[in-house]
């Protein structure tokens, strides 16, 4: 199914959004115990106090040692707040796990979500993103053996370049550039 990317729209967090972060978290924590692109979501039970940290990531000043500047989004309807997806944009990847492992952009569908191509415009939505503040080139990775964000990055323009040795974690990872 394909979604137009013209019907959603990445909005910044917001206290606004209070009750659909929980929401979010809650669904997305009962399918895994990590939220992919979420700037540490499940670790803020409390909305407020994760926006605040959303808030905190993207003055470069303020930011906590081995932390990069970044720009936290949910992908919403334009008509409708609940939220569909959050997406992660790191300005740089200038520490050794996200210049290996994590790169550029970390993604994630709520759960009930899925299958219905939300993931693809909200990819799409954010390499926009990355190329309105002058990232040309892009890393996106993904678990090896994740096959439906293999093909998401890969419908978004994504070119393999190789796969990780194992992370920290024991996990390997596949990593694709794209161009936005």
């Amino acid at each position: 199914m394909t979604t137009r990317t013209d019907d959603l729209r990445l909005a910044e967090p917001s206290v606004a959004y209070g009750d659909e972060i929980a929401a979010f978290r809650a669904e997305a924590l009962a399918d895994a115990p990590h939220i992919p692109g979420g700037s540490e979501l499940e670790d803020f039970p409390d909305p407020a106090t994760w926006v605040a940290q959303c808030q905190s990531l993207t003055d470069p000043a303020a930011l906590p040692p081995g932390y990069v500047p970044g720009e936290q989004w949910m992908l919403v309807r334009r008509d409708q707040p609940r939220i569909l997806g959050l997406v992660n944009i790191r300005l740089s990847i200038d520490n050794d796990y996200l210049r290996e492992y994590g790169g550029h952009i970390g993604y994630v569908v709520r759960p009930s979500e899925r299958h219905r191509g939300y993931g693809r415009a909200q990819l799409l939505l954010a390499l926009h993103r990355c190329q309105a503040v002058g990232l040309d080139r892009v890393l996106i990775t993904c678990d090896v053996g994740n096959e439906a964000s293999r093909r998401l990055i890969v419908s978004c323009g994504g070119v393999f370049e190789r796969v990780t040795s194992p992370t920290p974690a024991g996990e390997t990872m596949e990593r694709y550039w794209v161009e936005p």
